[in-house]
């Protein structure tokens, strides 16, 4: 009912199209929007792709994944939230008024209005109202994997990517401290359930798992400059991460900061006039033409306050790289 998940009216189809999509990784197949991403497809079947316990020799699907397809959505009935005919804001229910509604029979209905589409999160509950992180809290301490929670808990972080923003990417993925290998679980994960959610012409919608992806790549390649030490100007690197398309090297290229390089000489001279005003010793011009020959950027830290008067001084000697 509504845009997504016209795979069926119950729960089983939608679980048992997941199962399928764990079986087509398995067997290398892979749908068309990512079929060119031989280094995903290769991450993919690393994470699904296991030796069977009977034939190791045999290739069999994760058996974590498999219990993760069956809990992903336990919590779906205590977050449903109904639009209906007139009404812009979403409505929240229980099961129990769900399954009254249900027992009414066709065309479902909501106080006498028709139910248009069934969403499953209560924004009254704030992030404990999404159904994943509910879930998740539900299953703690059940004996699940903590990484098979986590994927439960973010599987349809796919949503959160209409755009390409590399620090959405950042958000979601790192800054909760994922490991690498739970990032790549969360991306499985949020494959198969957006494979197996139909749109009513049948076929999944990948736009924001692809979304995903390249904002993966953004930041991965972003990450690669930062690696290495550079220090990029945060106003530069924060618009940079949000850019709605793919990034090249150049691009983060074009914003390494250039090395700055100053005349010793003309500095020497635009600081005598403050020695002799008293407003820095000798021993200070010193340190600041040595800081200055060697490392610029930590000529802040030594001087603080006083970089206030230094700082036009250092404009004038600036030279052109």
């Amino acid at each position: 009912m509504g845009e997504h998940h016209n795979e069926g009216p119950k729960m089983d189809s939608h679980l048992s199209l997941i199962l399928a999509n764990l079986e087509s990784i398995k067997n290398g197949t892979f749908h068309d929007a990512i079929a060119e991403d031989e280094s995903l497809k290769e991450t993919m079947r690393r994470i699904v792709v296991v030796p069977g316990r009977e034939n190791p020799n045999h290739d069999s699907v994760n058996p974590a994944l498999v219990e993760y397809t069956f809990f992903h959505d336990i919590s779906k009935p205590d977050c449903l939230t109904l639009k209906v005919e007139s009404e812009k804001q979403g409505i929240e229910i229980t099961w129990e008024q769900w399954k009254e509604i249900e027992r009414m029979g066709q065309p479902y209905q909501f106080e006498g209005r028709v139910i248009k589409s069934i969403s499953y999160f209560h924004p009254s509950e704030g992030a404990d109202g999404q159904h994943g992180n509910k879930a998740a809290e539900m299953l703690e301490g059940s004996g699940i994997p903590p990484e098979i929670l986590i994927a439960i808990r973010k599987h349809e972080v796919a949503y959160q990517f209409s755009r390409i923003n590399a620090a959405t990417y950042e958000e979601h993925f790192v800054k909760p401290k994922f490991t690498a290998e739970q990032q790549d679980l969360i991306l499985v994960a949020s494959y198969i359930d957006a494979m197996a959610s139909l749109l009513p012409d049948g076929k999944p919608d990948l736009g924001n798992f692809v979304n995903l992806l390249h904002s993966r790549n953004n930041y991965l390649l972003i990450k690669e400059f930062l690696d290495k030490g550079i220090l990029f100007r945060e106003n530069e690197l924060a618009a940079l991460k949000k850019q709605d398309r793919i990034l090249t090297r150049q691009d983060v290229e074009a914003i390494v900061p250039k090395p700055e390089k100053y005349s010793v000489a003309i500095l020497a001279k635009k600081l005598a006039p403050l020695v002799v005003g008293g407003q820095i010793t000798e021993r200070e011009k010193a340190q600041i033409l040595s800081i200055i020959s060697s490392n610029p950027r930590d000529l802040g830290k030594q001087f603080g306050p006083k970089m206030r008067i230094i700082k036009p001084l250092l404009e004038d000697s600036r030279e052109q790289v």
